[in-house]
Order: structure tokens, then C-alpha cells, then sequence
């Protein structure tokens, strides 16, 4: 079992209902899963064991669909889950 469908599994004991809707992969295998909430909310989720000192990476398209399908992106990191909101570039000027 991969660790994302490790970590998968201990997010849907945590919240019960949750559902893989579709898998994402590149050339190289899958980087995250695309999850909805029993309430309908919609994330991609994704799972590092560690951190690269103080950098977390994602994949870039996983942070361009957040963007693009205003989704909030679940991450797994060890042990723990956070979940981040990605918003549009702010714009400086007037």
C-alpha cells in the first residue's frame, strides 16, 4: 500500500464518509487523489512523509487545479492533516 493510500485511509477514519471521486498521476505514478467530503466539499489530497527541512512541494498541476476549480488542497504530512486554501494571485495594482 502506498503511503497516499495509507494516509488516505486514517483520513476516512477520521471523517467517516469521505470519497475518492478520481486519481491523478503523471509519468511517473499517482500524486494525489481528488476527495469530497460527506457534506460535498470538494479537495485534492496528497501525502509527504516528511519535510525537506522546512519546504513542503506539491505537484504544480495539483496547485493550478486548486486554483483553477477553487478547491482546498489536504496534505498529509507524517502524522497530521492540514488543509490549505489556495486563493488567486493578488493583484497590486489598481
Amino acid at each position: 500500500m502506498s503511503w497516499l493510500n495509507e494516509r488516505f485511509k486514517a483520513l476516512q477514519e477520521r471523517y467517516p464518509g469521505t470519497m475518492e471521486r478520481a486519481v491523478l498521476r503523471d509519468p511517473y505514478g499517482v500524486y494525489s487523489l481528488h476527495i469530497q467530503r460527506p457534506n460535498g466539499g470538494e479537495y485534492y489530497f496528497c501525502a509527504k512523509a516528511k519535510t525537506a527541512g522546512s519546504m513542503v512541494s506539491v505537484h504544480q498541476s495539483l496547485l493550478e487545479g486548486a486554483l483553477m476549480y477553487h478547491r482546498g488542497i489536504i496534505m498529509a504530512i507524517g502524522w497530521d492533516f492540514y488543509r490549505f486554501d489556495p486563493k488567486p494571485p493578488v493583484s497590486w495594482e489598481k
